[in-house]
């Protein structure tokens, strides 16, 4: 009598199927890592992009400075403006003095493209002076402001010639959170 070598059919049949549900179990598990790697490189890129501006605006909002600016037809400006969806303001950078032309009036703006950083090249200006606008931050879902008055209320609006005690900015994300930051001002 012979003896086999090998297998048979079935036996090679058995061990193909399990070798495939090995690998689809192992596929499904590498897909899930992938997926989520992509998830918070995503999330990592969005908080980090969320720091840079408000680091910015906390920066611009800190030097602040309460003094009137001039437009074209020489009529004084109060020192911030504001409204739900933009802001500008008059602000020095370090060592800068107002007596100079150092001082920037600069602002913020929600755009179709996200969130706009306005800077005047200079703070007294001809009327219908354009800022040279940059993107503050990108693909973002809303922009929103309140300023804190002497009364201790937030309102949406600001025009008064003094600064208020502080200014609030709501980011909204493209997936509807928010993210919100309380600037003090001097």
């Amino acid at each position: 009598m012979r003896t086999r070598h090998g297998f048979t059919l079935l036996e090679a049949l058995v061990a193909l199927s399990i070798m495939a549900t090995i690998a689809a179990v192992s596929f499904a598990g590498l897909d899930t890592i992938d997926r989520t790697f992509l998830r918070l490189e995503t999330e990592r890129e969005t908080i980090g992009e969320l720091s840079l501006f408000f680091t910015r605006m906390e920066n611009d909002m800190t030097n602040a400075v309460e003094t009137l600016w001039r437009n074209g037809s020489n009529s004084a400006m109060p020192s911030m403006q504001g409204g739900p969806q933009q802001v500008t303001f008059v602000r020095l950078g370090e060592g800068e003095t107002i007596n100079g032309e150092r001082a920037r009036r600069v602002g913020y703006a929600l755009s179709s493209g996200g969130i706009d950083y306005m800077v005047w090249p200079m703070v007294d200006g001809p009327s219908g002076q354009k800022p040279d606008t940059y993107t503050a931050m990108e693909g973002t879902g809303g922009f929103e402001l309140s300023y804190l008055n002497k009364s201790g209320i937030w309102i949406d609006s600001w025009s008064e010639d003094s600064l208020p005690l502080a200014v609030k900015a709501t980011v909204t994300l493209p997936n509807g959170e928010t993210v919100w930051r309380v600037f003090d001002l001097p």
